[in-house]
């Protein structure tokens, strides 16, 4: 049996061949240790590279285990002499500027900084080697063969917002994405209607995908990004006391108090308070008693499945716990989409439709933005703080739009 050295991994190549990497865990890589290339082989029976990387491997797990022994504190590693692209996106990954950004956003940057490490001949690329022909050949390969705008202007993004951290950090003296036009994606205004939300909860249904249903007319009344809906838990759902007693007379469940949840969003670590229309208690309630008879308290899981938790990897850069991953979560929306003749539209589109939704049902600004978390105007200003999200003012925003739309109902049927 073939011994396992910690840390020590063989990535293999497009020729068959492998090359060894030391890729230190999160808290190593915190303290200062960072990936090291080890050498590469022709194939497993290598021998004699397989042992060079194997010695290469333990002389770096000793040093951990020295610092280990002795250490006071985390102490970072001095920098290297010569910055690999590879040792600057770990440094980026354990920078300040890096730990205030939301958990959705450091996934998204991760993933960009792994498919630009890759860029950059595995990352041992010198950083000081990177120059604006370069960045160009990587815009151009990424549009190639019609491909996606969205995966180009994000990736030179994070390459922007990179190399500008290491300009700051003295690692470059100039940023090489400088004067390459970052390609406009078109903003989406797709949009769904209430009875196209309601024929795609029918058609989850008749999938089997109940919770799935759910998923869509929770997400269409409180605005929330998916993951942030996904990782709801009971602990969330809550009675709501601060409403207005004439709102509260139209929001008011069966039991005759007035409902909501509470979430943190991930993407922006901003609270927000999210009344649900009366008709939604009873099936929350519902979804959290099977949620209970799983052995887990989330509010949306996989119907096939629903005793399944995903817990996060410790890894900074992995999502929060949820019963459903998202990749699983997406493949479903998207059948069910499909099957109500929705094609082209997503989950996502919600977000944007429930908004809509409300403004169109005579709801102000001020209350949309309450529940979905942005800023008053758009950017932050010195209206959030003087206006703030609060719950009296998002029950205010769903009793208007709830009296608008019965108002329309009742109209619709007199006719």
């Amino acid at each position: 049996m073939t011994r396992q050295i910690p840390f020590l991994h063989w990535q293999t190549l497009k020729d068959g061949s492998q090359v060894a990497h030391w890729k230190p865990s999160p808290a190593l890589r915190k303290a200062g240790f960072t990936n090291q290339k080890l050498g590469a082989r022709t194939s497993p029976r290598d021998r004699e590279a397989t042992k060079a990387a194997n010695r290469a491997a333990e002389l770096l797990n000793d040093k951990v285990d020295e610092w280990r022994a002795h250490r006071v504190g985390p102490v970072a590693a001095p920098a290297p002499r010569k910055w690999r692209f590879i040792d600057l996106a770990d440094a980026y990954r354990a920078s300040d500027e890096w730990k205030v950004l939301g958990a959705k956003t450091q996934r998204e940057y991760g993933t960009r900084l792994r498919q630009l490490e890759f860029w950059a001949e595995e990352g041992m690329l010198p950083v000081r080697s990177i120059d604006k022909d370069m960045v160009k050949d990587l815009k151009r390969g990424l549009l190639a063969d019609q491909g996606s705008i969205f995966r180009c202007a994000s990736t030179l993004r994070v390459l922007r917002l990179l190399l500008n951290w290491a300009k700051g950090e003295g690692i470059v003296e100039a940023n090489a994405t400088e004067g390459v036009k970052i390609p406009s994606t078109p903003k989406r205004r797709v949009l769904f209607l209430e009875s196209e939300v309601a024929t795609v909860m029918a058609a989850a249904t008749a999938s089997g995908w109940p919770s799935l249903a759910l998923a869509f007319e929770i997400g269409l009344w409180t605005f929330q990004r998916e993951a942030d809906l996904l990782a709801v838990t009971r602990m969330a759902w809550r009675t709501i006391d601060n409403c207005a007693p004439a709102d509260a007379a139209v929001l008011a469940g069966p039991r005759g108090d007035v409902k909501g949840i509470r979430l943190q969003q991930g993407k922006t670590g901003a609270w927000v308070d999210c009344p649900i229309p009366p008709w939604l208690h009873e099936p929350i309630e519902a979804a959290f008693a099977t949620a209970a008879a799983h052995g887990h308290g989330f509010l949306l899981f996989d119907d096939a499945d629903p005793a399944r938790v995903e817990r996060p990897l410790p890894d900074r850069e992995k999502g929060p716990a949820c019963a459903v991953p998202e990749w699983l979560f997406q493949r479903r929306a998207r059948a069910a989409l499909d099957a109500a003749g929705c094609q082209g539209k997503r989950f996502r589109d919600l977000r944007r439709s429930g908004m809509s939704m409300f403004r169109d049902l005579g709801v102000e600004t001020a209350g949309i933005v309450t529940i979905s978390g942005h800023a008053v105007i758009g950017t932050s200003s010195v209206l959030d703080d003087y206006l703030p999200a609060n719950t009296r003012a998002a029950c205010a925003a769903l009793a208007t739009a709830l009296r608008a739309r019965t108002a329309r109902q009742l109209k619709d049927q007199a006719q």
